[in-house]
């Protein structure tokens, strides 16, 4: 089972992966991780601009068919939306999201401002609000489009909901949260 937990960079998301990897015995995995082991370099840096979005997202592709051979199910931390190298919001090809064959998506939102200041005191350097109410609102559109796409559950949390994460992931893999339509809390 491949579970992925989406969002803006700095919502959260890899506290709550590592949370939920941890109470559901899955492995944890971040898209960026993956891709910079297989590529063996990052192609974006401290303000999160992205060159060769496609190509990396073949890479994440083929690193995480790689983890699935190894593991029972995965928890993978990554987005719907980037920034390019010109610092432009771009949603990824939903192409990516049917090759990654995930199970369920589980979005993270928060709020912009918290989102910005925690950026910018984390990476050193100054994030925009308004790019960061952009990515938002990329991020989920992208995740909505996928969902309908797809039929792929998704469902839409504040970063604050750790707990309603944790017992909306176990119930679904029990079998028993696998209504496809959008919920939200």
């Amino acid at each position: 089972m491949i579970i992925f937990v989406a969002g803006v960079y700095g919502v959260g998301k890899t506290t709550i992966c590592e949370l939920l990897a941890r109470e559901l015995d899955y492995t944890t995995a971040s898209a960026s991780a993956l891709i910079r082991q297989r590529r063996g370099q990052t192609t974006w840096n401290k303000t999160k601009k992205t060159h060769e979005i496609v190509q990396n997202q073949q890479h994440l592709i083929e690193s995480l068919n790689e983890l699935k051979a190894l593991n029972r199910s995965v928890i993978l931390d990554g987005h719907f939306a980037l920034l390019d190298g010109e610092g432009k919001v771009v949603k990824i090809e939903k192409t990516v999201f049917f090759d990654l064959n995930i199970d369920a998506i589980v979005l993270i939102e928060g709020d912009a401002k918290d989102i910005a200041s925690r950026l910018s005191a984390r990476d050193t350097s100054q994030w925009n609000y308004s790019t960061i109410v952009t990515l938002m609102a990329a991020e989920r559109e992208n995740a909505l489009e996928f969902h309908e796409g797809s039929g792929v559950p998704l469902k839409i949390f504040d970063s604050s909901a750790k707990q309603d994460i944790l017992d909306y992931l176990a119930a679904f893999e029990n079998g028993k949260n696998n209504d496809p339509r959008i919920k939200e809390n």
